[in-house]
């Protein structure tokens, strides 16, 4: 499973957490570092959107943009 978009929250809250807790890998950080971002807005860099994959699905995927 893929899930992709907008989940509005940043990688330490709840939503997120939860995901990872139950198997999906963050491609983004994954592929990119912990310092990979999504959106710059008034001089600020954030993570709200993810593309996020299941453990069966993780090791078909080569990259993430």
């Amino acid at each position: 499973m893929l899930l992709l978009g907008d989940f509005n929250a940043y990688a330490k809250e709840d939503p997120i957490t939860t995901l990872q807790a139950g198997g999906f890998n963050d491609l983004e950080t994954t592929f990119n570092g912990a310092n990979a971002y999504s959106y710059l807005f008034d001089g600020q860099l954030g993570h709200l959107d993810y593309g996020l994959a299941s453990a069966s699905l993780f090791g078909q995927v080569t990259g993430a943009d």
